[in-house]
């Protein structure tokens, strides 16, 4: 059986009580040696590397250390023992071969020397060391020379082995070669006693030494007693009996007892185990045999406090054996908590939501991974271990694992990291990777936890993309807790209402009420949307500014994942200017048809003063100067070209007039806009006219200037409320820079102002820059928000300018500015009596699908000198073309015919006769003819009313046009 050599103190309690107790003690161990049966004193040396070795738990790395203790315990073994073997030496002695002796007296640490005759023969290096002599000076030395005392180098002859006797011993005086004094034992032995002039064996030994082993072996006694004294193991020491002889404190401490309550009682009274009939022979067999027994139990002390012990009984040469318990209640408890943290652990890791992986630093190999790892890349366990994550593929970007590694060699762990993953069907997701440094059999190891938040970077994506969208949609929206208190709107809200999010965070959206709806409104939108229901509408709110605007919303509840109403969200579009176009498209679509409605009477009754004029002026030319008649004929002339104005103004205030600016006389055309204006504005309110007189020429088309003063006069009468005054004054002013700087729009020179002053309500300030604008208006539904917007538009296409004063209760003053035109004199017309331009018997084909006006014709150019052929419709003209040939040299037409125009109708014509002259006639304006008829601007156009004179023009122009 190997001997064991430490069985004093466990390896971690005599380590624990070196530390303790470091300065008393110095860094030393007692060790039991089971050969020799005594302490063994190491060195501080032997002591550091056994400490280091016990704590790296590497004995084997300690060979030197181990072969150094079991020199000196050897030694120390033949020294305690020297006594009672000295008679088995001798006898040993005797039986050594002398050839051998060199070898064997050069190996043995004790002077040795073989003495022929008093004469040295030989000696070791130990002997040298001893009397300071070299070996080759002792050897034929004569051994006398060695004695203190020449008196006792007789004694050496009474040693002289005799009678039967091999050996001696005695003590004397040596002197070394320094001449310093030694004590020493001698001991003298017969190399052969049947020849005792072989010689003989001196063995010497220093007093000195084995007075220092005396000294040494005292203290490492008492040392014996404070390391068992103060040893944190119990220990106690034993008969063959099993009776306690001796015990130390930590012993007492266990038990609760005191050493005279423990000393003199059977082991097996405080450790019933001890009296096991399975453990006890199992236990007394091997301490019989020398042998070490380790033992676990449990230990139940005074107040049944259990302990957990570690015992070992190691077996003494003299019989008995010692107990040395060490209590691992601490150690047992740790290593329960550690299987307990491993089994949870292990169920951690193998039941983990989340991938757990583990791979080596180094390389990376993977060394274990979790069901969860499979169901996050596809890839088993099986397929991944021994392999790392480059071979595998896994990381999406290489880069990222870098960062890991790098981040792991800075601090030892990373948390959160986001990184991508590539799984073994080629997909690619997210993961968030946490990981620390592990130490596993002394090498480092990653152990991460990936958790896949792919679907919640995807939600992230969308629910990011939602509010990007949101916060850019043109829609307003805002959600509201389920009292109504705002808590997001977007930027459109903002852009709408005017107030800042932060403004209406925490607000009821109650703070944009109008007051243009009733409670019943609010109360009912409330009950459908509290009953989960979606309420859709419209609803009049107020902005910040006061004003008003109109917003079509839906308003939906949001539920939660059990069903209940958590929020509402409103999702709203301003419509106001959807309305505003609305209305302005059905007032179009009004205009329009009142324009067609006017352009369709004012047509017609066209033809009606053409009738009345042409038969007037056929009257008047018969008629002589003097009569009575002429002058009633004159009468009815003007009233018809009266009513041709009117007609005109009425087909310019329904669109179908198109614009012709021409230089005109403001005032004059004012005075003549008079009696009109005071019909527009009832009789209620007195109109005053103050012009200036000489008053510059402006360029505008009348029909517009009649649409400024008409707007600006019904406006002021709206103003007014009854009775009042409105006055029109002009004036011409010179604008300097200074002026215009202060004003937009508008550039310095000389204008003609028209002013128009009511004596109304006035005007607040704050709505002097909305009233202007395209359908604002203050009259509610009274108004339709468009004339003074028209004015506006008017006077910039004409590079005027138009301001406004006024204050509540005071009356408001519009002045509108327009540019003075001197290019372009104003043509005077002088009424003269011009006779007609006659014919000289040219056919005239004339289409005229009003009978009245037909006739008409027909009779004046008869009258002129012509021949006249007549049709109503194109297909007559047709025919009757077919019939004459190319017998009619000009074609008087209609413009508007039925089947076909009266344009299409000459193209026709033209085409077949080649040279045939064209008049059109039309009761439109000729610009109207040539925008919607296609009449070309070399076209010969007759404007219907017309005068016998003008068709005697028309007709002989055309005739003679090359």
């Amino acid at each position: 059986m190997p001997m064991r050599l430490f069985r004093f103190f466990s390896p971690k309690s005599a380590f624990r009580s070196l530390s303790s107790d470091r300065k008393s003690a110095g860094k030393a161990a007692l060790f039991y040696l089971m050969a020799a049966g005594a302490w063994v004193w190491l060195t501080n040396r032997v002591i550091d590397q056994l400490v280091m070795d016990a704590q790296r738990k590497v004995w084997g790395q300690a060979a030197q250390e181990w072969a150094l203790i079991i020199l000196t315990s050897a030694v120390l073994f033949m020294l305690l023992r020297q006594r009672q073997t000295r008679s088995d030496q001798e006898s040993n002695w005797s039986s050594i071969d002398p050839l051998d002796f060199n070898k064997l007296a050069q190996m043995v640490p004790v002077g040795r020397a073989v003495v022929r005759e008093q004469i040295i023969m030989s000696a070791n290096a130990h002997l040298c060391g001893l009397t300071g002599y070299a070996q080759e000076e002792l050897i034929g030395m004569d051994s006398h020379l060695l004695y203190a005392d020449a008196s006792e180098a007789d004694l050496e002859k009474d040693l002289q082995p005799s009678r039967g006797q091999s050996t001696g011993t005695v003590a004397t005086s040596w002197v070394r070669k320094d001449g310093v004094i030694v004590p020493v034992r001698l001991h003298v032995a017969l190399l052969n006693p049947d020849n005792p002039a072989a010689g003989s064996l001196f063995t010497v030994t220093d007093m000195n030494v084995s007075r220092l082993m005396e000294q040494v072996l005292e203290q490492q006694k008492e040392l014996y007693l404070f390391f068992v004294q103060s040893a944190e193991d119990g220990i106690l020491l034993c008969d063959r009996t099993g009776t306690v002889l001796q015990a130390n404190q930590t012993m007492c401490n266990f038990l609760r007892l005191t050493q005279g309550e423990l000393v003199g009682k059977q082991i097996t009274a405080f450790f019933r185990i001890m009296a096991d009939e399975k453990v006890r022979p199992f236990c007394h067999d091997f301490v019989q045999q020398g042998q070490t027994v380790e033992v676990e139990w449990l230990l139940t002390t005074t107040g049944d406090v259990e302990r957990s012990l570690d015992a070992r009984v190691v077996a003494m040469s003299d019989g008995t054996y010692l107990v040395i318990f060490h209590d691992v209640t601490e150690r047992k408890a740790v290593e329960k908590a550690l299987r307990e943290s491993e089994k949870k652990f292990t169920l951690a890791f193998a039941t983990s939501p989340d991938a757990i992986i583990i791979n080596r630093l180094v390389d990376g190999v993977l060394v274990e991974t979790n069901k969860s790892f499979t169901a996050l890349t596809g890839y088993s366990c099986a397929e991944v271990v021994g392999l790392s994550p480059v071979q595998l593929n896994l990381w999406r970007d290489p880069a990222e694992r870098d960062r890991l590694i790098k981040q792991l060699y800075a601090q030892g762990y990373c948390e959160n990291m986001e990184a991508g993953f590539r799984r073994k069907d080629g997909s690619y997701g997210i993961g968030s990777v946490s990981s620390r440094l592990l130490e596993l059999n002394d090498v480092l190891h990653v152990v991460s936890i990936v958790r896949d938040i792919t679907r919640r970077k995807q939600t992230e994506i969308d629910l990011e993309r939602l509010k990007v969208a949101i916060e850019q949609a043109g829609e307003v929206v805002v959600i509201t807790e389920v009292d109504g208190s705002i808590v997001y709107a977007n930027p459109a809200f903002s852009e709408v209402t005017g107030y800042a999010r932060e403004e209406v965070l925490g607000k009821n959206p109650r703070i944009l009420k109008s007051g243009e709806h009733d409670r019943t409104f609010y109360r009912e939108l409330w009950r459908v949307i509290s009953s989960g229901n979606t309420w859709s509408g419209r609803i009049v709110n107020r902005k910040k500014d006061g004003s008003l605007y109109t917003e079509e919303a839906t308003i939906s509840p949001i539920f939660d994942q059990q069903g209940s109403i958590v929020n509402y969200v409103a999702i709203k579009r301003d419509i106001t200017a959807q309305l505003q176009l609305e209305a302005q498209y059905l007032h179009a679509q009004k205009m329009e048809s009142i324009g067609r409605l006017t352009s369709g009477v004012a047509h017609d009754f066209n033809n009606i003063l053409t009738v009345i004029v042409g038969y007037c002026e056929m009257a008047m030319t018969r008629a002589d100067a003097g009569l009575p008649m002429a002058g009633e004929l004159e009468e009815i002339h003007k009233a018809a070209l009266r009513s041709a104005d009117i007609v005109h103004q009425l087909r310019t205030f329904s669109r179908n007039q198109p614009i012709a600016p021409k230089p005109i006389d403001l005032n004059e055309t004012v005075t003549g806009m008079l009696t009109m204006l005071q019909r527009s504005i009832g009789d209620d309110i007195e109109l005053i006219w103050v012009p200036e007189k000489d008053l510059p020429i402006i360029k505008m088309d009348p029909s517009q200037l009649d649409q400024i003063l008409v707007n600006l006069c019904v406006n002021a009468r709206d103003a007014v409320h009854g009775s009042g005054t409105i006055t029109l004054r002009t004036r011409s002013v010179d604008l300097n820079a200074s002026f215009c700087t202060e004003r937009e729009g508008i550039i310095p020179g000389r204008y003609v102002v028209v002013q128009v002053i009511d004596t109304g309500c006035g005007i607040a300030e704050e709505l002097r820059d909305q009233i202007f604008e395209p359908f604002f208006t203050t009259k509610g539904s009274l108004g339709t928000g468009l004339g003074l917007s028209t004015v506006y538009g008017i006077v910039k296409q004409n590079n005027g300018y138009v301001d406004v004063h006024g204050e509540p209760g005071k009356g408001t003053t519009f002045l509108v500015y327009l540019p003075v035109h001197d290019n372009d004199p104003v043509t005077v017309e002088v009424k003269e009596r011009n006779v007609p331009s006659l014919g000289f018997g040219e056919t005239i084909l004339l289409v005229e699908d009003d009978s009245s006006v037909l006739a008409l014709g027909q009779f004046m150019l008869e009258s002129l000198g012509y021949r006249v052929l007549t049709a109503t419709t194109p297909g007559e003209a047709m025919q009757l073309a077919e019939h004459n040939g190319t017998g009619f040299d000009l074609l008087v037409t209609d413009l508007v015919l039925p089947v076909m125009s009266g344009k299409e109708l000459a193209d026709r014509l033209v085409g077949r006769y080649p040279g045939l002259k064209v008049v059109f006639m039309s009761a439109c304006p000729v610009e109207a003819a040539g925008h919607d008829l296609g009449l070309g601007d070399d076209e010969c156009f007759l404007q219907k009313p017309f005068s016998l004179t003008t068709m005697a023009d028309s007709v002989k122009s055309a005739l003679t046009a090359d």
